[in-house]
């Protein structure tokens, strides 16, 4: 009976470091951005965009802001085409001053937030998510024509 009680204690104990392992193998693989991202279209509320912080008005959070789930869908095919991996928190922070910015704010059902400030080379999907581009850099070219398509499109917060 006492051997049985400990084969139970460490196939549970044996399971649970399988599930920690996956977790962890999870956290750390490499996937797509828009996999790091989780973005919903079916779920968007609306989406808050900035390329350039000096454009964004004082009684605004954002350059512009679009209802259009088809506008945020196509950010993230093309961000799709990235790869990233999980990093500490000082490879954003030690890049935030170097090269071109853009962030988005992504407003769901589910309640939560999706806040994502890019790098060229580095990613932060709040909070306390950062990844480093892996076959970057971002297409900072696009990204400001995407931007100035949609502002030109009539997608500007009042």
């Amino acid at each position: 009976m006492k051997n049985k009680k400990w084969k139970y204690v460490l196939l549970c104990l044996a399971l649970w470091f399988v599930v920690i392992g996956l977790k962890i193998y999870d956290i750390y693989r490499v996937k797509g951005l828009d996999e790091a991202i989780s973005f919903e279209k079916r779920d968007m509320i609306y989406m808050g965009f900035t390329k350039d912080r000096r454009l964004v008005k004082d009684n605004q959070f954002y350059e512009w802001t679009t209802k259009d789930p088809d506008t945020a869908a196509d950010l993230m095919d093309f961000l799709s085409q990235y790869k990233v991996k999980k990093e500490p928190e000082g490879g954003f922070i030690n890049h935030l001053n170097e090269g071109e910015y853009f962030e988005l704010n992504i407003s769901n059902r589910k309640g939560k937030a999706i806040i994502v400030h890019f790098l060229e080379n580095d990613v932060h999907v709040f909070v306390g998510h950062y990844y480093k581009v892996l076959n970057g850099p971002i297409d900072m070219d696009w990204i400001k024509e995407f931007s100035d398509k949609h502002k030109e499109e009539g997608f500007l917060s009042d």
